[in-house]
């Protein structure tokens, strides 16, 4: 039975890679294996899987370069805003095990004297603060 169901498998994807002389293999930020027919994106290491030859070569992927400066520019953009979400992701998450980690919880005011927070207020940061962990790190990272 279980080979029955591996070559239906085989034989719904064959197929669609006949015309494909190689895959890409790489790992996501999340840990998450991608095989593809396009290469991964920009910055993030793979390999080459050539099955054109009839055995498995690995070889390592240059990332790709953009064609056009729109493609750069946009490029550039993904990155930067990539980088952005990581940070907010790390500062979401020291919000939290602070939060977690204080009995008492302080904040400043807007004329930079401090108040504590009555323990209500500290619990609806501590929602909002596992609100954008969620938001910036994925619903996974908690």
């Amino acid at each position: 039975m279980r080979t029955l169901i591996l070559l239906a498998t085989l034989s719904f994807a064959a197929p669609a890679s006949l015309g494909a002389e190689h895959f890409f293999k790489w790992q996501d930020a999340n840990g998450v294996w991608h095989y593809t027919q396009q290469p991964p994106p920009e910055g993030i290491k793979g390999e080459r899987i050539n099955i054109s030859t009839g055995r498995t070569e690995v070889a390592a992927v240059e990332p790709a370069q953009p064609e056009s400066p729109e493609q750069q520019a946009a490029a550039q953009r993904s990155a930067e805003l990539e980088k952005r979400r990581r940070e907010a992701c790390e500062a979401a998450r020291a919000n939290v095990a602070t939060i977690e980690a204080n009995p008492t919880v302080t904040m400043l005011n807007p004329d930079g004297s401090q108040r504590t927070l009555t323990p209500e207020e500290a619990q609806r940061q501590l929602e909002t603060a596992r609100a954008q962990v969620t938001l910036y790190c994925g619903p996974a990272a908690r």
